[in-house]
């Protein structure tokens, strides 16, 4: 699953194949992320990039994109379901952008998610429920087109996580990842 304003470096399906053959046997990994959590700027040099581009960590990264195996996504189904229940007949454009939007809704979704609201961020909470935690690659394989691309988050975000800047290194394929501890 990913959102539709994203580019990727041009060994994203190899480096994701191996990623999912690598780890479908880890019982803690329940989703497979290609990038590094955002806390501010997300940029790296291509010494950087070079220097950890065959490692992964255990976390949830940006939530841009999102990779289940058959196995994790049944067992984060059940968790995830009221959610869908919830939001099904509502405009969810307006829940994300208006915050004082359909409150009994946010109050029913905090209540099973806690802030989450999102449908990214609420699979997240939900691979948590079922136990898993996600891997993520320590370079970036994908990024946004900008902030006035097709998925459109708000613009400030853009801006000051300087997504503008982020460059992707073109590493080449990956044949095994080492875990970053």
């Amino acid at each position: 699953m990913c959102d539709d304003d994203l580019v990727f470096s041009k060994n994203y399906i190899a480096n994701i194949k191996t990623l999912f053959e690598q780890f479908k046997d880890d019982p803690k990994a329940g989703m497979i992320q290609t990038s590094f959590r955002h806390v501010g700027e997300n940029l790296q040099s291509l010494k950087e990039a070079e220097k950890i581009g065959n490692s992964v960590s255990y976390g949830f990264s940006h939530r841009w994109e999102q990779g289940f195996w058959r196995e994790s996504a049944k067992k984060i189904k059940p968790f995830i379901r009221p959610y869908f229940d919830l939001i099904r007949k509502i405009d969810f454009n307006k829940l994300w952008r208006d915050r004082r939007s359909y409150p009994k809704l946010r109050t029913a979704i905090s209540k099973l998610y806690g802030l989450a609201f999102a449908g990214d961020h609420v699979l997240e909470v939900c691979a948590q429920k079922a136990g898993y935690t996600g891997i993520h690659t320590n370079v970036l394989l994908h990024k946004t087109i900008g902030k006035k691309g097709g998925y459109s988050f708000k613009g400030g975000r853009f801006d000051s996580g300087s997504y503008d800047k982020i460059e992707l290194h073109q590493l080449g394929d990956v044949k095994s990842y080492r875990e970053d501890k």
